[in-house]
């Protein structure tokens, strides 16, 4: 017997717009550890997106990368 299934999943998205601390707080609930560096490239729309490929080579931990969103789209 075979099972093939499939999960949709509504992850958050930011675009830069709002509150980074809303994002970050949300995305840490939805996405489990291993997992969020390589999220963020779904997740990051429009500017953020243009943003996040020109540094994610450069960023090498989530908490490197927590603290490069608030400095920068940060109120």
């Amino acid at each position: 017997m075979c099972w093939i299934d499939t999960e949709v999943c509504d992850y958050p998205t930011y675009n830069g717009l709002t509150y980074a601390n809303y994002f970050v707080a949300k995305f840490e609930l939805q996405i489990h550890e291993p997992q969020r560096l390589l999220a963020l490239d779904v997740a990051l729309l429009a500017t953020l997106a243009r943003w996040w490929v020109a540094h994610k080579e450069h960023i090498d931990d989530r908490s490197h990368c927590k603290s490069l969103l608030h400095a920068r789209f940060g109120a």
